[in-house]
């Protein structure tokens, strides 16, 4: 993980990100072999504009997903980040775009939820704020289905790549009732309202699967223990896994490919 303590660490640590592979070694994408076969891409995790009452929009992506994405596959970084932060970026050179400009086969995006913008004064966006009791999960995150419509039409329409989403769900409160079952209806709403969103845009872009997170509740990276997202409980002292009731709704929905949804 690079920490910048300002502008300039942050654009420096980022270019360096685009021109290395897992293993901190620059390489083409074309010349790596796995031996598995298979594709290679990259993925992002972002928030997700949605336009209100369909109002034009034309949101600021500079450190979303623009930023870190365009100069991989379009080969150059958005102009309006290098405005903006020309004090701090580091010398971009040629041969660094070539080297970050690498051909990939996916596009992944771990996509939540989303904000609500319109168009406002002068034409510029403005963020639509949310009403009192707005729906939200147990982590405080907006339950935004519509997300899962516009974020993919968004990142196929600008890069034109097959799209995977790479996570997508939510926490819950969730406890072993007195039937030694964990009922989270919250959670089977919440999959199937976003995944409907989803089927939606699968008959308008090249989408090519969807990972729902996670399998079983785990260690998230900065909230620990705390927050439950799987499909399956797991008793940390014990370690027992149990099936939780969306596990099955799931299961049912793999089955048949959402036709139900």
């Amino acid at each position: 993980m690079i920490r910048g303590n300002d502008a300039e660490e942050a654009d420096e640590g980022g270019t360096g990100v685009r021109e290395l592979t897992p293993d901190g070694i620059p390489v083409k994408y074309e010349s790596y072999d796995s031996g598995f076969g298979g594709e290679h891409g990259i993925f992002r995790k972002f928030c997700m504009g949605i336009a209100f009452y369909n109002a034009l929009i034309d949101g600021n992506w500079t450190w979303n997903v623009a930023w870190w994405s365009d100069p991989v596959i379009l080969g150059h970084y958005p102009e309006e980040g290098l405005k903006r932060y020309e004090p701090w970026l580091p010398n971009i050179t040629d041969e660094d775009m070539k080297l970050i400009a690498q051909p990939i086969d996916v596009y992944g995006q771990n996509i939540y939820n989303g904000r609500c913008v319109r168009m406002g004064a002068e034409g510029k966006p403005e963020e639509v704020k949310r009403g009192e009791g707005f729906p939200k999960t147990a982590s405080s995150w907006p339950v935004t289905p519509e997300a899962l419509y516009w974020g993919p039409k968004f990142l196929y329409e600008r890069y034109r790549k097959p799209l995977y989403i790479t996570e997508n769900g939510l926490s819950c409160h969730d406890v072993v009732s007195l039937d030694g079952m964990v009922h989270d209806p919250n959670r089977i709403d919440f999959l199937a309202r976003y995944l409907g969103q989803l089927k939606r845009a699968a008959e308008e872009i090249d989408l090519r699967g969807y990972f729902q997170w996670s399998l079983m509740d785990n260690f998230e990276w900065d909230k620990g223990y705390s927050e439950r997202f799987g499909l399956v409980y797991v008793d940390y002292r014990t370690q027992e896994r149990i099936m939780k009731d969306s596990a099955y709704w799931y299961r049912g929905v793999v089955q048949n490919n959402g036709a139900g949804l």
